[in-house]
């Protein structure tokens, strides 16, 4: 785990990002943000889901770029189904990683799937 009681917003995104310019992007859009695609969530609540699922650095930038397109709500959704158990860590890592690609693209039928799940759980999520 990386992210330390007292740190701040500042420190929590170096940690989790590894200097990744791309990772840095990602972890401030979700912070200043975030609370618009899922209010019902805390503001660092995905930062600590990263954290916890050991995603950090260039698998942020991969995780947000490559496998959510750039959507935030999308990104969101993966930190959210690895809360809920929708999604494994195992499954997530080897989207990440190359495998099962097409199952996270965030134009797929599984991932939109994803999201209904999250909002019968979540109804305020991407409302």
């Amino acid at each position: 785990m990386r992210i330390q009681f007292g740190m701040r917003v500042t420190q929590i995104i170096n940690n989790l990002s590894e200097g990744n310019p791309g990772a840095v992007k990602a972890l401030s859009r979700i912070y200043h943000e975030g609370h618009k695609v899922d209010p019902d969530s805390d503001i660092l609540g995905p930062f600590f889901t990263l954290d916890t699922f050991g995603i950090y650095g260039d698998k942020i930038n991969i995780l947000y770029m490559n496998i959510c397109n750039g959507s935030l709500v999308h990104t969101l959704a993966v930190c959210r189904g690895l809360q809920l158990g929708l999604l494994s860590k195992q499954e997530v890592l080897e989207a990440i990683n190359g495998k099962y690609y097409s199952k996270f693209h965030p134009f797929s039928v599984e991932f939109f799937d994803l999201i209904t799940k999250i909002k019968e759980l979540i109804p305020n999520f991407n409302k």
